[in-house]
């Protein structure tokens, strides 16, 4: 049985006035992910967010009657923080480097910082805005701020410790009330690695530019999850492969336990010390294989994406090559909207 709260009824129930803001930051999730600026990375945008909390709901759901549940508080910014979280990937500011100049190991580093850019996007509600930036809504109140960037900017596992610590040592009081920052900290991240699904790639949309090794593999990765679900703690996925899978299906489902296994890790002290050790994630994942009857898993694993599948398993290369990472463009986007950038190179653009 399906066991998951809708959090953002229960903030509405809590505090209308939140869920209003919190529509708010929606709406600017949406105008930021009008269109995608590094569309051979796997969706970061709102639905990404969305089933962030859909997965979140699913992990609260054992606290839903007790006091350690999610104060109204630290609700409105455990959800804040899943739409903004990503909004750093939206920003191609390298340097001085004008947006048409910018080279794959340039798209590489902004997402590899796209976390702290986060960070810093969301902290200029509260600072001077340059003309190039994006505007968070006024109606986010600035006691906020900065619980929401800093809980953003550690769903990166590079960046997770050090906030994890700067919480301990500094806790938050938005509105003069107590907040968990580490316990959101920790929903945030684990939430987000366990969105991997099928709809968060588009493989019609490779029309417009070529992977690279790397991100055909994330990219499959995804393709071959068909469900994920957190009940009481424990997680279960369906893996859907195609007929001919039998040489890299078991490396996938290894792939795919030894990263949540290393996040659980990263998280349970966290979620346990902060609920009085009613949270947990258990590192038993169950994952189940299937062959797909459908059809819709029709497409193969291309053989350098096998090779290099196989590499990390032996450990002899690791996914944080640069030559890996980078999706090479043969078609650049248009700059969306919210990226507005400076007037003169966005001409040349």
């Amino acid at each position: 049985m399906d066991k998951t709260v809708n959090l953002e009824q229960i903030l509405k129930e809590k505090n209308e006035s939140l869920y209003d803001v919190l529509n708010d930051i929606e709406k600017f999730s949406r105008n930021v992910w009008k269109e995608r600026l590094l569309p051979w990375f796997t969706n970061h945008n709102t639905d990404h967010s969305k089933e962030i909390i859909h997965l979140l709901g699913q992990i609260l759901s054992p606290l839903t009657n007790y006091p350690e549940f999610l104060s109204e508080h630290e609700l409105f910014i455990l959800l804040c923080a899943a739409y903004l979280h990503d909004v750093g990937m939206q920003c191609l500011k390298v340097s001085d480097v004008t947006i048409d100049s910018l080279t794959p190991i340039q798209y590489n580093l902004i997402r590899k910082r796209h976390a702290e850019e986060s960070y810093n996007i969301i902290m200029k509600r509260v600072m001077a805005i340059e003309r190039d930036d994006f505007c968070i809504p006024q109606s986010l109140r600035e006691d906020y701020v900065y619980p929401i960037a800093l809980v953003s900017k550690g769903h990166s596992s590079a960046l997770f410790t050090d906030v994890i610590d700067s919480l301990k040592s500094e806790p938050l009081s938005p509105m003069n009330r107590p907040c968990r920052g580490e316990l959101l900290t920790a929903l945030l991240m684990i939430g987000d690695e366990l969105d991997l699904h099928n709809k968060r790639v588009e493989f019609f949309d490779t029309a417009k530019f070529t992977l690279s090794t790397f991100s055909k593999l994330q990219w499959y990765k995804h393709h071959f999850v068909d469900h994920v679900t957190v009940q009481n703690g424990t997680i279960a996925i369906t893996l859907k492969f195609p007929n001919d899978a039998e040489s890299y299906r078991h490396l996938f489902k290894a792939w795919i336990e030894e990263k949540l296994t290393e996040q659980i890790e990263r998280v349970n002290p966290s979620l346990r010390e902060a609920t009085n050790g009613l949270l947990s994630i258990s590192k038993d994942i169950s994952i189940k294989m299937t062959t797909d009857g459908s059809g819709k898993v029709e497409r193969d694993l291309p053989p350098d994406v096998l090779e290099m599948l196989v590499a990390m398993q032996c450990k002899e290369k690791t996914p944080t090559d640069t030559s890996y990472e980078c999706g090479v463009r043969t078609i650049f986007p248009t700059p969306s909207s919210i990226f507005t950038g400076r007037e003169t190179e966005l001409h040349d653009f």
